[in-house]
């Protein structure tokens, strides 16, 4: 759904932050967690309530893994490259919406809408307005092969053990 680039920008789909309720739970002990008596919210309104800017994309652009970046230091992010993977969403999201026409082709109208939008006027991300208004700097790179099986930059770390 999103990711955070600095300590005060969050990079996400508005609309399905805005669809993503959020349930909110406190640590009352070691593995005790009780839920909160606040007003239900969606992660919309809860990352902005946190004091965060919201950089939004699009349909493609999320589809396109552009949330799936890592963050290697506030405010500097591996991101992938929107630009080269939004061709493949495209021409994957054209094969599903000729084989069930009802179930993708919304899906495909908005991203082709998405995809003549970024390239004539905004930019694709990282390559956005946004992205420097926010002064994030960003080091797009090439994941196709990574991207093809739902990974980009911020899954690729995910193997690594923490502690």
């Amino acid at each position: 759904y999103f990711n955070v680039a600095s300590s005060g920008v969050a990079v996400g789909s508005e609309t399905l932050l805005k669809r993503a309720a959020v349930e909110i739970y406190y640590r009352e002990g070691k593995s005790i967690y009780k839920k909160s008596g606040s007003k239900a919210t969606n992660l919309h309104d809860y990352i902005k309530s946190k004091g965060f800017s919201i950089i939004n994309l699009t349909t493609l652009e999320q589809l396109s893994d552009a949330s799936n970046f890592l963050c290697i230091k506030d405010g500097t992010i591996l991101a992938v490259e929107v630009d080269r993977q939004a061709k493949n969403v495209l021409e994957s999201l054209s094969y599903q919406a000729g084989q069930h026409p009802t179930r993708y082709g919304r899906l495909l109208d908005q991203a082709q809408k998405d995809y003549q939008h970024l390239k004539d006027t905004a930019g694709f991300f990282p390559h956005t307005k946004e992205i420097y208004h926010h002064r994030i700097d960003a080091f797009p790179i090439t994941l196709t092969n990574l991207t093809g099986g739902y990974g980009g930059a911020h899954c690729m770390t995910a193997i690594l053990e923490r502690g």
